[in-house]
């Protein structure tokens, strides 16, 4: 067993008040219960850079049943990976159990179980590390003595402002092309720079992100347009040759203005949830489509739109987002138009449960295309005159 790196407690900067009341309130119960009880991941890296984390996870000796009798407000979640979410009136903490990669499944296991079994190998603190994805977040901080233990060579990557894979990249990558996103992602967040040889086997095996689920590159998708990042995200995609692979919808305007138009789009989108703006997920995803329907549309009317779209997200996979978000987000393209001239053309627009969408996404799409956003303070005005008090459709 190699021992870790330590920096003791006066040697970081990670002070309590920076931590959650709710998360300091699960390390300390599971710590006096006798269990071993560490921030890990993320929330770790964030608060050594002075970053305020989204959220903390905590990784522990204690098993999800153990952890469950220990918290009332518990439930365990996962069958593949059991975890333990600690409900909170405002905040859920996420516990796990130290992992570890198994040499193989018993043979009596039937292929289920044995998958189960193999993401449910009990570890420890050294075994949960070497089985993260990137060295910066392979970071502990230790309640017990308010230590940063470092297996990875974490802490070193931080102050060389790098992203690098645990392990062999190629390896890595092929094990979960997921992972070739989120060094793009992180990257693009922290503004460090992307270890060399996981750069390479990016460029190799670009091509394997194909074989990932349309619901988890959604997922992904929602993760990068939420990060505060999303544009850089997107030149990486562009540059790396990743993007035909997981948005080919995109690929016929990616060499031209629209694509640098839609880049300042997402900019919009970046600024507004840096200040804390909740933007309903139909208009992230329509935002995404925006460039390739208004290319495909013979004019930019809201009839020639709703064609377009009917035809890319024909071709588009159902399962890349919820088929029941396809007919609001067609109702965000084919409005936008429409909020082009004055609200006493289209006064009826405004009693569409999806007109309040429709504005935010009118907005963004105006980062892009400045031109698009001239008649969208008479709209705010027109609305705020009328005092209507508009319903959000939940997607």
């Amino acid at each position: 067993m190699t021992s870790p790196f330590v920096l003791s407690r006066g040697a970081h900067p990670i002070s309590r008040r920076g931590i959650s009341p709710e998360a300091i309130k699960v390390l300390y119960r599971l710590h006096r219960q006798g269990f071993m009880a560490y921030l890990c991941g993320g929330c770790v890296r964030d608060l050594i850079l002075g970053i305020k984390p989204r959220d903390f996870d905590v990784v522990t000796d204690a098993h999800p049943q153990q952890i469950r009798h220990l918290f009332r407000n518990s439930r365990i979640i996962g069958r593949r990976f059991r975890l333990v979410h600690i409900l909170f009136t405002d905040e859920v903490i996420e516990v796990a159990t130290f992992r570890r990669t198994p040499e193989a499944a018993p043979p009596e296991l039937e292929e289920r179980e044995a998958r189960v079994w193999l993401n449910n190998a009990f570890g420890t603190p050294e075994e949960d590390a070497f089985r993260r994805d990137f060295t910066v977040n392979g970071l502990y901080y230790n309640i017990a003595d308010f230590s940063v233990h470092d297996y990875v060579g974490g802490l070193e990557d931080l102050r060389a402002r790098m992203i690098r894979m645990i392990g062999d990249p190629e390896r890595r990558i092929l094990e979960d092309p997921v992972r070739m996103l989120r060094a793009l992602s992180l990257s693009a967040r922290l503004k460090f720079r992307v270890q060399p040889e996981l750069f390479l086997a990016i460029l190799r095996h670009k091509g394997e992100i194909r074989a990932t689920s349309p619901s988890r590159l959604l997922e992904e998708f929602l993760k990068i347009i939420r990060s505060g990042a999303s544009a850089p995200v997107f030149a990486f995609l562009k540059e790396t040759g990743l993007l035909p692979f997981i948005f080919p919808f995109l690929e016929p305007v990616a060499e031209t203005p629209a694509y640098d138009r839609f880049l300042a789009s997402l900019g919009r989108v970046d600024q507004e949830i840096r200040e804390g703006r909740t933007l309903e997920e139909p208009v992230l995803v329509g935002l995404l489509y925006f460039p390739a329907v208004l290319a495909a549309a013979r004019d930019p009317g809201a009839s020639a739109l709703h064609q377009a779209s009917e035809a890319i997200f024909a071709v588009q996979t159902d399962a890349f987002f919820p088929r029941a978000w396809r007919h609001e987000m067609q109702s965000l393209l084919t409005a936008w138009p429409k909020l082009q001239s004055p609200p006493h053309k289209n006064r009826r627009l405004a009693e569409r449960s999806y007109f309040h969408d429709a504005l935010d996404f009118a907005r963004l799409v105006a980062g892009g295309w400045p031109e698009t956003g001239r008649h969208l303070g008479q709209w705010k005005t027109f609305v705020k005159g009328r005092r209507m008090k508009g319903v959000r459709r939940s997607p």
